[in-house]
């Protein structure tokens, strides 16, 4: 457990020093609002956007922001949304460059991979 957030702080850490586009797969959605600033739900095999959630939550975000209520009323919809075994894919962009990098990254998924991003 110590590891884990100790690799998301360092994750935060660095992309507040650079501000980069990064793509995490995460299977938890605590760890997906917490990190990203959208949220993708991919359905089934072959993996299309199922659903996508922007993440309204100013950033830095303190680790408290999970007992906040919009925080798990939002944890609820993407659950709901995920179904059963669906991975969550997260994207945390600079806004300027965010809405360009988000549909490269959909484009890339309907193409069968991540290699054209």
């Amino acid at each position: 457990m110590q590891t884990r957030l100790e690799l998301q702080r360092e994750l935060l850490s660095l992309w507040e020093l650079n501000h980069r586009t990064v793509v995490f797969v995460t299977h938890d959605v605590g760890e997906a609002l917490l990190l990203s600033d959208r949220v993708l739900v991919l359905s089934g095999q072959p993996s299309t956007v199922a659903a996508e959630f922007v993440v309204p939550f100013p950033r830095p975000r303190a680790g408290s922001i999970v007992w906040d209520q919009e925080f798990l009323a939002l944890s609820r919809r993407i659950g709901e949304e995920l179904g059963a075994e669906a991975p969550l894919i997260t994207v945390t962009s600079p806004v300027d460059r965010g809405v360009r990098r988000e549909r490269r990254i959909a484009a890339a998924f309907g193409s069968g991979g991540l290699d054209e991003v």
